[in-house]
């Protein structure tokens, strides 16, 4: 099925002919290897198919729907139909009775299944381990692999009588769990694949602890203890890597937004018509916006490290000044009319907001001022005064 999965169904009449040689050269008829070969090629066709069936189906097995979809359209239905042409090929040419069916079907069955559990993801995913490069990933992966290795040794060793040997055997499972957990799909793979080879020789040589009665009940234990283990890691492999991938998505969409947010607040605060000016702690400028410089007329390289005393005017006393630089320390936000001298020597008036900018710890690092040139605004304001004197003199004058 992997073969099929990864070259395409095109590749079928190589499966039928490896599926027909392997048992050509055995005691069966010729025709029931053909119709064991058919059953072994129409299996995999199906399982694939219906694998290609699921919207982005993925090799890597990062997502629990494809694992499921491996588990259940690969593991049980593909190989259903393996078993049953095959079985029924082996009962139709008189190999074996008839009365034997069920558990012939089902020890084929859980034989094709367990294939399909245990190394169709590991072909699927080897790709994930070769890519490995990192001295301590690739000296992690050895631990692993060598750990995996000797548990499941002392799980079948004859010798083994510290414990029940039914409690024992699920002493892989942590390699099992370490391997989803470090090398997702691929590292659960790899140990499912070796723990399953050393159980089937294990049990096959008649090592407990999976052996218990006659050899039908004997290999439904063991592929029933395979099949817990290949889908408890590969489940939990995807569990890991859709939850790692969601918070990385999530993670590039809060960075994402908080892009936007900032090139937003720099075209604001580049375009707006009121001068913005920061400075450091010290008061030492380290930006201007355009504004400042069609206010005050110096651009950013000529206020950029200077102080805003570049724009004092010396009509306002040391005192005030001194008020002003207490409560912005203090962390209190100064707002006030001043009055500014241009780089031209010009005075203006402005109208003027300095509010101290904390971290997150609380401590003032930098101050924002925003400053609006409201001259003409007090000109206005002064002629409109005039004349309303002007008008009060002139009717008190008629008025006598």
């Amino acid at each position: 099925m992997a073969a099929m999965l990864i070259f395409g169904s095109r590749i079928w009449p190589a499966v039928a002919l490896g599926a027909f040689i392997v048992n050509f050269f055995t005691e069966i008829p010729h025709v029931a290897a053909a119709g064991i070969a058919v059953g072994n090629t129409v299996g995999p066709l199906c399982g694939a198919w219906s694998l290609r069936q699921l919207p982005r189906f993925q090799f890597s097995l990062t997502r629990l729907r494809d694992v499921l979809g491996i588990g259940i359209l690969g593991a049980f239905c593909g190989t259903a139909v393996s078993a049953t042409v095959g079985t029924g090929f082996l009962f139709l040419t008189g190999v074996n009775a008839w009365s034997g069916f069920p558990s012939a079907w089902l020890m084929w069955w859980l034989g094709d299944a367990m294939g399909v559990l245990i190394v169709t993801p590991l072909v699927l995913t080897f790709t994930g381990l070769m890519s490995i490069r990192q001295g301590r990933q690739l000296v992690e992966l050895a631990c692993l692999l060598l750990g995996a290795v000797g548990s499941a040794l002392v799980m079948f060793d004859p010798r083994l009588g510290l414990m029940r040997a039914e409690v024992f055997a699920f002493g892989v499972f942590p390699f099992v769990l370490w391997g989803a957990l470090r090398f997702e799909a691929a590292g659960a793979a790899v140990v499912s694949f070796l723990i399953s080879v050393i159980a089937v020789l294990g049990t096959a040589h008649g090592f407990v602890p999976l052996i218990k009665g006659n050899p039908l009940e004997n290999a439904i234990l063991l592929q029933s203890f395979l099949g817990v283990i290949s889908v408890s890691g590969m489940v939990l492999a995807a569990v890991v890597a859709e939850r790692a991938q969601l918070i990385r998505e999530q993670s590039a969409q809060e960075a994402l937004d908080l892009r936007n947010k900032i090139s937003l607040l720099s075209r604001a605060v580049e375009q707006t018509a009121d001068s913005v000016v920061i400075t450091d702690r010290q008061g030492t400028i380290e930006y201007v916006n355009p504004a400042f410089e069609a206010t005050t007329g110096y651009g950013p390289e000529e206020a950029i490290g200077k102080t805003p005393r570049i724009l004092k005017s010396a009509l306002h006393t040391k005192e005030f000044y001194s008020r002003l630089w207490n409560q912005i320390l203090q962390g209190e936000a100064f707002r006030g009319t001043l009055v500014n001298r241009k780089k031209s020597g010009q005075l203006f008036w402005a109208e003027q907001t300095i509010t101290p900018i904390k971290d997150s710890a609380g401590v003032i690092t930098h101050f924002v001022s925003v400053l609006k040139d409201i001259t003409e605004f007090r000109k206005l304001q002064e002629q409109e005064l005039q004349l309303r004197l002007a008008r009060e003199v002139q009717q008190r004058f008629y008025t006598g």
